[in-house]
């Protein structure tokens, strides 16, 4: 939705999978920082700036009506959780992505990373765009055209950290994928590292 304001043109998202990775954590921390609800004026127009670009001392000199109506749209967003599936592939700035879904074939480095970036919730949320990094890459042989007929890209963190500005524009809804597909395995995850961890393995020499 474009919003003509002050001869400035802005694109306004009108559904969840317009929105970006980095809107998203945006929306985040102002749950932490402002500590108010979702629907609470405060938030409501801290809102509506973030998901429309317009700065908040200029949203709040829009006629009314104006304002209003993207507020409608920007709520409708927060039940709209029709792209909240699992997404196995995307493409992103001609690059076309691939999640790594088997975690038989994780190296060790990577169940390590991931374990590390994902110690708490919150860690897990601030670091979203580096595990979307890990999770997905890039798409180096078509295999046939069901949805895993692909391989992807050898896991490197470094060429993964050198993704993490063009995840940054990543449609939320690739990033919520990411989060459904480690939720799916995280106890896997967990149970893997207690099995090796030095306690255990120490425990088990007795």
């Amino acid at each position: 939705m474009i919003v003509k304001f002050k001869d400035k043109e802005y694109n306004v998202v009108s559904n969840w999978s317009e929105v970006t990775l980095e809107q998203s954590k945006k929306l985040e921390k102002i749950k932490y920082d402002k500590k108010i609800e979702w629907g609470e004026y405060e938030t409501t127009v801290s809102i509506v700036s973030i998901l429309s670009n317009i700065p908040e001392e200029e949203l709040l000199s829009l006629p009314y009506t104006q304002y209003k109506k993207m507020e409608q749209i920007v709520n409708s967003i927060n039940n709209d959780i029709k792209d909240r599936e699992l997404v196995y592939k995307f493409e992103l700035d001609g690059i076309e992505y691939g999640l790594s879904y088997d975690m038989n074939n994780y190296s060790t480095a990577e169940f390590f990373d991931l374990f590390e970036m994902t110690k708490s919730v919150n860690k897990a949320e601030e670091n979203i765009d580096i595990i979307m990094s890990i999770l997905y890459r890039p798409i180096i042989n078509k295999i046939d055209d069901t949805k895993l007929g692909y391989e992807i890209e050898e896991y490197d963190i470094l060429k993964c950290k050198q993704r993490i500005n063009i995840f940054k524009k990543a449609p939320v809804h690739i990033a919520t994928s990411s989060i459904v597909f480690f939720s799916i395995f995280a106890t896997e995850l967990l149970d893997t590292f207690q099995l090796y961890s030095p306690e255990k393995l120490q425990a088990d020499q007795n």
